[in-house]
Protein backbone atom coordinates (compact mmCIF):
# COMPACT_ATOMS: atom_id res chain seq x y z
CA UNK A 1 0.00 0.00 0.00
CA UNK A 2 1.42 3.14 -0.83
CA UNK A 3 2.47 5.67 1.81
CA UNK A 4 1.41 9.10 2.60
CA UNK A 5 4.36 10.29 0.71
CA UNK A 6 3.23 8.38 -2.20
CA UNK A 7 -0.50 9.09 -1.95
CA UNK A 8 0.16 13.27 -1.59
CA UNK A 9 2.64 12.60 -5.13
CA UNK A 10 -0.21 10.91 -6.39
CA UNK A 11 -2.61 13.62 -5.55
CA UNK A 12 -0.61 16.49 -7.08
CA UNK A 13 0.20 14.68 -10.14
CA UNK A 14 -3.46 14.63 -10.65
CA UNK A 15 -3.46 18.26 -10.04
CA UNK A 16 -1.09 19.07 -12.88
CA UNK A 17 -2.38 21.48 -15.63
CA UNK A 18 -5.20 23.52 -12.76
CA UNK A 19 -4.25 27.32 -13.03
CA UNK A 20 -1.91 29.43 -10.15
CA UNK A 21 -4.06 31.43 -7.90
CA UNK A 22 -3.07 32.90 -4.96
CA UNK A 23 -3.99 31.73 -1.73
CA UNK A 24 -6.00 29.03 -3.07
CA UNK A 25 -5.68 24.72 -1.98
CA UNK A 26 -8.17 23.70 -4.53
CA UNK A 27 -9.60 21.74 -5.33
CA UNK A 28 -9.96 23.87 -8.83
CA UNK A 29 -7.03 26.02 -8.57
CA UNK A 30 -3.70 26.36 -6.34
CA UNK A 31 -0.90 28.54 -5.18
CA UNK A 32 2.54 26.94 -3.70
CA UNK A 33 2.01 26.28 -0.48
CA UNK A 34 -1.28 25.43 -0.64
CA UNK A 35 -0.19 22.21 -3.20
CA UNK A 36 1.86 20.75 -0.77
CA UNK A 37 -0.96 21.39 1.72
CA UNK A 38 -3.78 19.83 -0.12
CA UNK A 39 -1.19 16.86 -1.24
CA UNK A 40 -0.43 15.82 2.21
CA UNK A 41 -4.40 16.31 3.53
CA UNK A 42 -5.25 13.83 1.08
CA UNK A 43 -2.90 11.23 2.82
CA UNK A 44 -3.94 8.24 5.05
CA UNK A 45 -3.65 9.45 7.61
CA UNK A 46 -3.73 12.97 6.36
CA UNK A 47 -0.91 15.62 8.01
CA UNK A 48 -2.02 18.85 8.31
CA UNK A 49 0.52 22.02 6.88
CA UNK A 50 0.36 25.14 7.33
CA UNK A 51 -0.47 27.02 3.80
CA UNK A 52 2.47 29.63 4.11
CA UNK A 53 5.97 28.71 3.24
CA UNK A 54 7.04 30.89 6.14
CA UNK A 55 6.45 28.19 8.66
CA UNK A 56 5.84 25.37 6.42
CA UNK A 57 9.55 25.41 6.27
CA UNK A 58 9.48 24.73 10.06
CA UNK A 59 7.17 21.72 9.58
CA UNK A 60 9.48 18.84 9.50
CA UNK A 61 12.67 17.57 9.76
CA UNK A 62 15.69 19.54 7.94
CA UNK A 63 17.73 17.55 4.85
CA UNK A 64 20.19 18.96 2.51
CA UNK A 65 19.75 18.60 -1.14
CA UNK A 66 21.88 15.10 -1.15
CA UNK A 67 19.13 13.28 1.25
CA UNK A 68 16.34 14.44 -0.91
CA UNK A 69 13.51 11.52 -1.19
CA UNK A 70 9.96 11.36 -2.83
CA UNK A 71 7.68 13.08 -1.04
CA UNK A 72 10.09 15.90 0.55
CA UNK A 73 9.10 19.66 0.53
CA UNK A 74 11.77 21.29 -1.51
CA UNK A 75 12.22 25.26 -0.91
CA UNK A 76 14.14 26.84 -3.91
CA UNK A 77 13.79 30.09 -2.40
CA UNK A 78 11.96 31.47 1.17
CA UNK A 79 8.87 32.05 -0.78
CA UNK A 80 8.04 29.30 -2.83
CA UNK A 81 7.74 25.29 -2.13
CA UNK A 82 7.43 22.36 -4.51
CA UNK A 83 6.98 18.66 -3.79
CA UNK A 84 10.29 16.34 -5.09
CA UNK A 85 8.72 13.28 -6.75
CA UNK A 86 12.47 11.67 -7.16
CA UNK A 87 14.94 11.61 -9.95
CA UNK A 88 15.48 15.11 -9.69
CA UNK A 89 11.96 16.55 -10.61
CA UNK A 90 9.46 18.27 -8.87
CA UNK A 91 5.79 19.56 -8.83
CA UNK A 92 4.69 22.76 -8.18
CA UNK A 93 2.32 25.68 -8.56
CA UNK A 94 4.76 28.16 -9.78
CA UNK A 95 3.21 31.51 -10.19
CA UNK A 96 0.02 33.85 -11.90
CA UNK A 97 -0.36 32.92 -15.02
CA UNK A 98 1.21 29.22 -14.84
CA UNK A 99 -0.44 26.43 -14.41
CA UNK A 100 0.42 22.92 -11.71
CA UNK A 101 3.13 20.90 -13.19
CA UNK A 102 6.02 18.80 -13.23
CA UNK A 103 9.37 20.17 -13.76
CA UNK A 104 13.18 19.48 -13.15
CA UNK A 105 14.28 20.93 -10.00
CA UNK A 106 15.89 24.66 -11.04
CA UNK A 107 16.95 25.59 -7.30
CA UNK A 108 17.47 24.67 -3.68
CA UNK A 109 17.52 26.62 -0.89
CA UNK A 110 16.04 24.20 1.90
CA UNK A 111 14.84 20.59 2.34
CA UNK A 112 11.98 19.44 4.77
CA UNK A 113 10.82 15.65 5.29
CA UNK A 114 7.42 15.61 7.00
CA UNK A 115 6.97 11.95 6.66
CA UNK A 116 8.73 8.73 5.69
CA UNK A 117 10.01 8.61 2.14
CA UNK A 118 8.10 7.30 -0.49
CA UNK A 119 8.92 5.22 -3.54
CA UNK A 120 8.61 8.36 -5.89
CA UNK A 121 6.81 8.80 -9.27
CA UNK A 122 7.14 6.70 -12.03
CA UNK A 123 7.20 8.87 -14.73
CA UNK A 124 10.17 11.01 -13.15
CA UNK A 125 13.63 11.01 -15.16
CA UNK A 126 16.54 12.05 -13.98
CA UNK A 127 16.77 14.95 -16.28
CA UNK A 128 16.30 17.55 -12.79
CA UNK A 129 20.35 17.03 -11.81
CA UNK A 130 21.68 16.98 -14.83
CA UNK A 131 22.15 20.94 -14.98
CA UNK A 132 21.17 20.56 -18.55
CA UNK A 133 19.38 23.62 -21.09
CA UNK A 134 15.95 22.75 -19.72
CA UNK A 135 16.76 22.86 -15.82
CA UNK A 136 18.20 26.52 -17.32
CA UNK A 137 15.20 27.50 -18.77
CA UNK A 138 12.93 26.69 -16.22
CA UNK A 139 14.95 28.76 -13.70
CA UNK A 140 14.32 31.48 -15.91
CA UNK A 141 10.90 30.96 -15.72
CA UNK A 142 10.09 30.73 -12.35
CA UNK A 143 12.62 33.88 -11.95
CA UNK A 144 10.51 35.69 -14.39
CA UNK A 145 7.20 34.45 -12.94
CA UNK A 146 8.15 35.71 -9.47
CA UNK A 147 8.30 39.21 -10.80
CA UNK A 148 5.07 38.69 -12.76
CA UNK A 149 3.12 38.08 -9.91
CA UNK A 150 1.60 41.19 -8.52
CA UNK A 151 1.00 39.30 -5.27
CA UNK A 152 4.88 38.88 -4.70
CA UNK A 153 5.68 42.39 -6.00
CA UNK A 154 2.90 43.67 -3.71
CA UNK A 155 4.53 41.77 -0.75
CA UNK A 156 7.95 43.29 -1.28
CA UNK A 157 6.55 46.24 -1.62
CA UNK A 158 4.79 46.27 1.75
CA UNK A 159 8.06 44.77 2.97
CA UNK A 160 9.80 47.91 2.15
CA UNK A 161 7.59 50.46 3.01
CA UNK A 162 7.43 48.37 6.82
CA UNK A 163 11.12 48.66 7.17
CA UNK A 164 10.48 52.59 6.27
CA UNK A 165 8.49 53.26 8.76
CA UNK A 166 10.20 51.42 11.22
CA UNK A 167 13.62 52.99 10.89
CA UNK A 168 11.83 56.61 10.81
CA UNK A 169 10.18 55.42 13.60
CA UNK A 170 13.38 54.59 15.79
CA UNK A 171 15.11 57.86 14.62
CA UNK A 172 12.16 59.59 16.03
CA UNK A 173 11.72 58.35 19.34
CA UNK A 174 15.65 57.99 19.77
CA UNK A 175 16.98 61.67 18.85
CA UNK A 176 20.34 60.33 20.17
CA UNK A 177 20.47 57.75 17.78
CA UNK A 178 19.65 59.92 15.11
CA UNK A 179 22.03 62.46 16.16
CA UNK A 180 24.71 59.63 16.02
CA UNK A 181 23.77 58.52 12.71
CA UNK A 182 24.39 62.04 11.71
CA UNK A 183 27.34 63.00 13.27
CA UNK A 184 28.44 59.37 11.41
CA UNK A 185 27.76 60.55 7.89
CA UNK A 186 27.56 64.54 8.56
CA UNK A 187 31.83 64.88 7.83
CA UNK A 188 31.85 62.48 4.57
CA UNK A 189 28.43 64.84 3.44
CA UNK A 190 30.04 68.11 3.84
CA UNK A 191 33.55 66.95 2.25
CA UNK A 192 31.27 66.04 -0.48
CA UNK A 193 29.53 69.47 -0.42
CA UNK A 194 33.02 70.86 -0.71
CA UNK A 195 33.64 68.89 -3.59
CA UNK A 196 30.92 70.22 -5.52
CA UNK A 197 29.99 73.39 -4.34
CA UNK A 198 33.02 75.73 -4.82
CA UNK A 199 34.00 77.66 -1.70
CA UNK A 200 33.84 81.69 -2.16
CA UNK A 201 37.88 82.04 -1.74
CA UNK A 202 37.85 80.14 -5.30
CA UNK A 203 35.51 81.44 -7.27
CA UNK A 204 37.22 83.55 -9.91
CA UNK A 205 36.53 87.70 -8.69
CA UNK A 206 34.17 89.12 -10.44
CA UNK A 207 35.00 91.89 -12.18
CA UNK A 208 34.37 95.51 -10.92
CA UNK A 209 33.90 98.64 -13.45
CA UNK A 210 34.90 101.89 -12.19
CA UNK A 211 32.29 104.72 -12.60
CA UNK A 212 32.88 106.74 -16.38
CA UNK A 213 32.19 110.05 -17.03
CA UNK A 214 28.80 110.88 -18.98
CA UNK A 215 29.20 111.26 -22.85
CA UNK A 216 26.27 113.12 -23.00
CA UNK A 217 26.79 116.77 -24.67
CA UNK A 218 26.26 119.79 -22.45
CA UNK A 219 23.68 121.46 -23.22
CA UNK A 220 24.63 125.68 -24.18
CA UNK A 221 23.75 128.20 -22.04
CA UNK A 222 21.81 131.16 -22.83
CA UNK A 223 23.51 134.36 -23.26
CA UNK A 224 22.87 137.36 -21.33
CA UNK A 225 21.16 140.24 -23.48
CA UNK A 226 23.47 143.01 -24.25
CA UNK A 227 23.11 146.82 -24.01
CA UNK A 228 22.12 149.25 -27.60
CA UNK A 229 23.41 152.32 -27.96
CA UNK A 230 22.30 155.67 -29.00
CA UNK A 231 20.28 156.48 -25.89
CA UNK A 232 20.36 160.77 -26.61
CA UNK A 233 17.38 163.26 -27.09
CA UNK A 234 16.87 163.82 -30.89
Amino acid sequence: MPNQADQAIAYAEQQIGKPYVFGAEGPNSFDCSGLIKAAYAHANPPISLTHFTGTMVAQGKRISKAELAPGDLVFPDPGHVQLYVGGGQVIEAPHTGANVRKVAMWGFWAGVRVTDPGTGSVTATTAGDSGGVGSVVTAFSAVAGFFLDANKRRAIAYIIIGFAFVVFGFFTINPKAAATTASAFGPGVKKLQQKMIPSPKSRAPSSTLSPQPSSKPTAPQPKAPQPTGGGGNG
